[in-house]
């Protein structure tokens, strides 16, 4: 089976910034995502791919702390998404929210990522 999808009409989880994390937090919220939730989701969705250890929009960002002395804990990745998948590894994520929102997000990789990559 086939299919063809439009990944440039998704959200780009590759291109959240601390300036425009606030997109997928409203995504988040349309899908029936409590508020804080969908704070701590995209802050902490942020700080998963940049290269920085701040916390983004502290206390809802995650670069890492809050797994601490949980089983299997580990640090932010500080690079792109390489799957969609790797959502579930975000604070906040759960495998229910993951189905809702799934449909529209993408990882596309972002210009500058192709030519580091080249």
């Amino acid at each position: 089976v086939y299919g063809l999808n439009d990944e440039e009409r998704k959200i780009n989880l590759n291109a959240l910034t601390s300036q425009n994390y606030l997109i997928f937090k409203e995504l988040l919220v349309v899908l029936d995502v409590a508020d804080e939730t969908a704070k701590i989701i995209a802050a902490s969705t942020a700080d998963w791919i940049d290269q920085d250890q701040q916390v983004t929009d502290a206390p809802h960002g995650d670069e890492g702390e809050g797994n601490k002395g949980r089983p299997g804990a580990y640090l932010c990745k500080n690079r792109p998404f390489d799957h969609i998948e790797e959502l579930l590894l975000i604070k906040g994520m759960t495998p229910g929210i993951f189905k809702k929102v799934k449909g529209f997000i993408t990882v596309f990789p972002q210009a500058q990522n192709r030519l580091a990559r080249s």
